[in-house]
């Protein structure tokens, strides 16, 4: 009987962690590696940006800072709701609609793109 209710026990701890929901967060460093591009709702892929060394760091206290060829480019503010991604810097802002969020990969759609003729920039993660 100790042994059926230590399973019991153990089943329900098992199915209670893999069930949890884990938040992804935008945190992190992001490198900028593709675009894909929509065109009359056809998407292809247009170029590759891993040799760029475009990356975009979000920092927990609200910060992002911009590098290109692992140089300092600029930093700003960010605010990020779970979908919309607002980033500012000295002179303007952006806003962005974030479509795919995982730990590993971070799409959001270019300002003023039409949906049929969206434009999408893809990120992957490195730290």
């Amino acid at each position: 009987m100790k042994r059926f209710i230590f399973l019991s026990v153990a089943l329900v701890a098992i199915f209670a962690f893999t069930s949890c929901e884990q938040k992804t967060s935008i945190i992190g460093k992001w490198q900028l590696v593709a675009r894909e591009y929509y065109l009359n709702g056809t998407m292809y892929q247009d170029e590759d940006f891993t040799e760029e060394n475009l990356f975009w760091k979000f920092k927990e206290d609200g910060t992002v800072d911009i590098y290109s060829n692992n140089e300092f480019n600029g930093t700003g503010t960010y605010t990020f709701d779970g979908k919309i991604l607002v980033i500012a810097g000295d002179e303007d802002s952006e806003t962005w609609e974030v479509i795919e969020l995982t730990s590993k990969t971070l799409k959001w759609i270019f300002p003023g793109a039409e949906s049929a003729n969206a434009v999408h920039w893809i990120f992957k993660k490195v730290k």
